[in-house]
């Protein structure tokens, strides 16, 4: 579908002047390769749907009707979700490892040695540092977390506004091509309507990707 409306659009531009002959020659062959891969994947669904009813013992005529199961979206509580990655964390788990064996070398090392010796400060720095180490781990954990959830909903809010986008465009695109069809609109705004369907289309991917980034 998105193949035939370029098509089309490359289409219009020629015949007003806006693309080449080779620009309309590529979305013609664009459209043929798209038409191809369809029939491609309309063989593969039938051998399939086939498959499945000699599978179940049904005859080849039988027509079935085969619904997605719907996707349970992931609800969480941001706080839990952020307890849950703090103790989880491959990265604070080595930051914990290093700043335990850090922590009985500093104590063995305070037992042996005066705390003016190069021993003892040298036994003391690393703690601190493994201290530092420690906690600057979790705080990058959890700013982590708490992004992505900022993200998600954000994302959420955009996509209702971008849903929507599509469907008003594709309403002014069927709009323009019914007037055209009784002189009341030019080939230009066909045109217009459907690089402002495209446009609202990519905007939409633009959000799911970002909603599905965020979610991951």
């Amino acid at each position: 579908k998105e193949a035939a409306e370029a098509r089309r659009a490359v289409a219009a531009q020629l015949k007003v002047g806006l693309v080449t002959p080779a620009q309309d020659l590529a979305a013609q062959t664009g459209l043929a390769g798209a038409r191809a891969g369809r029939l491609g994947a309309e063989s593969a669904c039938e051998a399939k749907r086939l498959a499945l009813l000699k599978e179940i013992g049904l005859s080849s005529d039988t027509k079935i009707t085969l619904s997605p199961v719907p996707e349970p979206e992931a609800e969480f509580e941001l706080e839990q979700t952020v307890r849950a990655a703090l103790k989880s964390s491959i990265d604070i788990k080595v930051a914990q490892f290093q700043y335990d064996l850090a922590a009985k070398k500093f104590d063995l090392t305070g037992k042996w040695y005066p705390d003016i010796t190069y021993k003892y400060k040298g036994a003391e720095y690393a703690f601190l540092q493994a201290q530092i180490q420690l906690t600057d781990t979790k705080v990058a954990v959890e700013t982590g977390v708490r992004t992505s959830y900022n993200l998600q909903l954000a994302a959420k809010e955009q996509l209702l506004p971008a849903q929507g986008a599509v469907e008003q465009a594709e309403a002014d695109l069927r709009a323009a091509q019914a007037k055209l069809k009784v002189g009341a609109a030019t080939e230009l705004d066909v045109l217009t309507a459907e690089r402002a369907l495209a446009q609202a289309k990519s905007s939409l991917i633009g959000v799911q990707k970002s909603s599905a980034l965020s979610a991951a």
